[in-house]
């Protein structure tokens, strides 16, 4: 018998912030004492195209359950074609509305990064 997993998650919250453009990502997430750990990603020109770059911004934001995308409209669209491409889960993602062309500042992300829950 399956079991149904539930999100832990609630309503507005993510595991994950995602905020990207084409030469730079920052992903978000709780760390296990309650901070909010970001780490920031820089395109590797002329190394990685941007789809290289995309892929290596969705192999750091990893399998967590729910992920907030931020950023240009098309710069979130392309990072969710490539992340439903690797991890086969377009249900985890959640649109932040409008278009936000700054990274968010550690107190935006507050309120929008679920607690750790152990």
């Amino acid at each position: 018998m399956a079991t149904e997993r539930r999100s832990t998650v609630g309503p507005g919250r993510a595991n994950a912030v995602t905020w990207v453009s084409p030469q730079r990502a920052m992903v978000a997430r709780r760390a296990h004492d309650g901070q909010i750990r970001v780490d920031h990603l820089e395109r590797r020109v002329p190394l990685e195209d941007e789809e290289q770059f995309l892929v290596r911004v969705a192999l750091d934001v990893g399998p967590a359950h729910r992920v907030m995308v931020m950023g240009p409209v098309l710069d979130r669209v392309r990072f969710e074609r490539v992340d439903v491409a690797i991890h086969h889960r377009p249900e985890r993602l959640v649109d932040e509305p409008g278009e936000t062309f700054e990274a968010p500042t550690a107190e935006q992300l507050e309120p929008i990064l679920a607690p750790v829950t152990r």
